[in-house]
């Protein structure tokens, strides 16, 4: 049974999606090669460990055979402080000193402290942090696009491995590491274009601002000599006869008019946008 059903014909919804599944799909493999993959021994070995100690070894032992990237999804930030905990984050920042890429995706990033003083510290490793909202229990690590580690998450809640870790699983295959790549390209990609939509968003919000503020000023400015320009346009055209001079009196007060209407305007706009403005009966 489905627990969540969106439906939705938004084009930017749309879009999203759609470019998602042609990212992932790009980078998938052709069913008949990933069954050849399973029916040919050579190209597949697979290893299932059940014990946190030799996880940890064999996932240590892994990133030393690096040669070229290491891929790792990560479900929180409580994932990186395990990786932490357990010595795992300096070896992967002497791997990427080295001349190793290394990337760290964490799909729910709620603790955002610790993960700002991480970045800080292990400057050679390059993070990231999703902002797709699915549960996700694994951690998944790939090792130069041929090895692929899963290790499943018993208690995300806690920050020590041998409390965590599951069942791993070990994959050798070039096939199962490159779906994997996919998945974690796609998801890495889309990250990254959230981060610059963000970035533009507070940069035009900014920007709103300072047009706001100008305009504000602009306003008030305008507001404070017009007044006693119309009152004193009406008092001088009071004291005269002339008609023409009089006409042209008329024509200084009905410009004075419109400018304070459009400068109430624009008060009344900022009002509006800062919840301040009140209908009167």
């Amino acid at each position: 049974m489905f627990s969540n059903l969106i439906v939705s014909n938004d084009p930017l919804y749309l879009e999203h999606f759609s470019t998602l599944f042609d990212n992932i799909w790009k980078q998938s493999v052709e069913a008949k090669d990933r069954i050849k993959e399973l029916m040919d021994a050579d190209l597949f070995k697979a290893k299932i460990i059940s014990n946190p100690d030799d996880s940890l070894r064999l996932i240590n032992k892994l990133y030393s055979s690096a040669q070229k990237e290491i891929l790792i999804i990560l479900p929180s930030v409580n994932g990186l402080l395990r990786i932490i905990n357990s010595g795992g984050l300096e070896k992967l920042n002497e791997l990427a000193s080295k001349g190793v890429t290394v990337k760290i995706l964490i799909i729910h990033s709620h603790k955002v402290d610790h993960l700002k003083q991480t970045i800080t510290k292990y400057p050679e490793i390059k993070f990231r942090t999703s902002q797709f909202n699915f549960p996700f229990l694994n951690r998944i690590t790939i090792i130069d696009r041929t090895k692929t580690i899963i290790l499943k998450i018993k208690d995300d809640t806690k920050t020590n491995v041998p409390n965590t870790a599951g069942v791993i699983t070990f994959i050798e295959g070039e096939s199962t590491a490159l779906s994997y790549t996919g998945i974690f390209e796609t998801l890495w990609n889309q990250t990254g274009m959230f981060e610059s939509l963000k970035k533009i968003n507070e940069q035009l919000q900014s920007n709103e601002k300072v047009q706001k503020e100008f305009l504000d000023i602009i306003a008030h400015e305008l507001s404070s000599p017009i007044q006693p320009i119309i009152g004193l346009t009406e008092y001088v055209k009071g004291k005269l006869k002339d008609k023409k001079q009089i006409e042209l009196l008329d024509s200084v007060i009905t410009s004075g008019q419109k400018l304070n209407t459009l400068t109430e305007n624009i008060l009344d706009v900022s009002c509006i946008e800062d919840h301040l403005f009140r209908l009167k009966k």
